[in-house]
């Protein structure tokens, strides 16, 4: 496979993964708002609008950036992308992780970005 395949599989992994912690993130907050304030510990609105919502918004933004640095050969994107596949591993975008981790420490992908850090 080459280089650019890989690197589309990599971003497509990184993007299905985000999409995967929005509508999981989501889930939980409808099934938070079925109970009433009083059996939760956290207010729906909240676990709406509180940390879920930054969460998400700090991975979209991180997820955006990597994929192009990725596309540039930054090696600190490399890192960016494991760390967010790894990041978002413990969700249902398990599949789209393994995917993606394993793409990324394919030899030839590791030696172009590697080289750029200067390790």
């Amino acid at each position: 496979m080459s280089n650019e395949k890989q690197i589309k599989t990599i971003n497509r992994c990184l993007y299905g993964a985000a999409l995967v912690q929005i509508l999981s993130t989501g889930f939980v907050a409808l099934k938070a708002m079925q109970f009433s304030p009083e059996q939760s510990l956290v207010s729906p609105i909240m676990s709406v609008f509180g940390m879920s919502g930054v969460y998400l918004a700090v991975i979209l933004v991180a997820v955006h950036f990597v994929t192009k640095g990725l596309k540039e050969k930054s090696g600190w994107s490399w890192v960016g992308a494991v760390s967010i596949l790894i990041l978002t591993a413990a969700s249902f975008a398990l599949p789209l992780c393994i995917v993606g981790l394993l793409t990324l420490f394919k030899k030839e992908n590791r030696e172009v970005y590697l080289a750029q850090l200067d390790l």
